[in-house]
């Protein structure tokens, strides 16, 4: 095998080795939210558009609280509407008991869906919204 080769095979070696940690440590933060499941309120603060040309998509910042301690998360958006139609409104927020930095705003119903939360009749308004 030619060194060009060794070295495009090391590399796409440890880019699936990079995808695959990072699936893997998704799938657990999921999985630790499901199995320790609380929910609490959020509310969004602020809607960052995003660099299109950096690749960066646009993202929602919130806060919730549990026991008395502040979070401050962002959710990844990727639908094309406005999102600061969102801001200052409260959402749930389900995240690990016993790690709740590991938490997921619910807005749509599929997202309540995963995590096998009926979707509340107040949030109706959002399906407007819906990528």
């Amino acid at each position: 095998m030619s060194q060009k080769k060794k070295v495009w095979t090391i590399l796409l070696s440890c880019i699936t080795l990079f995808f695959t940690i990072v699936l893997l440590w998704q799938y657990n933060v999921r999985e630790g939210i499901k199995k320790n499941k609380i929910i609490v309120i959020g509310k969004i603060i602020e809607y960052e558009q995003g660099l299109s040309t950096k690749g960066q998509s646009p993202q929602f910042v919130y806060y919730y609280y549990v026991n008395g301690a502040s979070y401050k998360y962002f959710r990844h958006t990727n639908w094309p509407k406005d999102g600061s139609i969102f801001i200052y409104k409260s959402f749930p927020v389900v995240c690990d008991s016993t790690n709740p930095k590991n938490s997921r705003l619910l807005i749509f119903p599929d997202e309540f869906r995963d995590f096998n939360i009926p979707f509340p009749d107040s949030l109706q308004w959002v399906l407007d919204y819906q990528p």
